[in-house]
This record gives structure tokens, C-alpha cells and sequence, in this order.
């Protein structure tokens, strides 16, 4: 469970070195290069972000969050406010 004053701390800097590692790890996996699309930089991304060269996802958690905002007062929506 993350540690709810995150919120509080700042960012870390992004880590130039585990991204480079990264990019560099991309060029030795067994496919072509820019296959993966954007999935690629994603990685390359959170590689830097964690100062690692192998990004790693232990604890992957979605949220989806919704709203009315009153645009169906509108008629703007294809669906019910409901």
C-alpha cells in the first residue's frame, strides 16, 4: 500500500542515465525496432522516471472516474444522465 503523504513529497527528477539504458535495452529485445508503437517510449518513460534501466509495473492500479457536469440538461449527450 503506497504511503498516503506521496502526495506531499515532490517528483523525483527523471534519471537521463536509466533512460538511455533503457533505450539501449530496446535495441537488443528480439523484435523489430518501433514495433511496439508508443508502448515503447511508455517504457523508456518509466524507466527514467524509476532511475532503472528495466522499468518495472509491481502494483498497477486503474481508477475510472465519471461525471455528470449537467451536459444532459443540455441535450449535448447520447446518453441519460442516469
Amino acid at each position: 500500500m503506497l504511503d498516503p503523504e506521496w502526495v506531499a513529497q515532490p517528483p523525483k527528477p527523471v534519471d537521463g542515465a536509466a533512460a538511455q539504458a533503457a533505450i539501449q535495452r530496446q535495441g537488443q529485445l528480439t523484435k523489430p525496432a518501433g514495433s511496439l508503437g508508443r508502448l515503447e517510449q511508455i517504457a523508456v518513460q518509466f524507466a527514467a522516471w524509476q532511475g532503472r534501466g528495466i522499468p518495472r509495473l509491481d502494483d498497477v492500479g486503474i481508477r475510472v472516474f465519471a461525471a455528470d457536469h449537467g451536459v444532459t440538461a443540455h441535450g449535448v449527450s447520447a446518453y441519460p444522465a442516469s
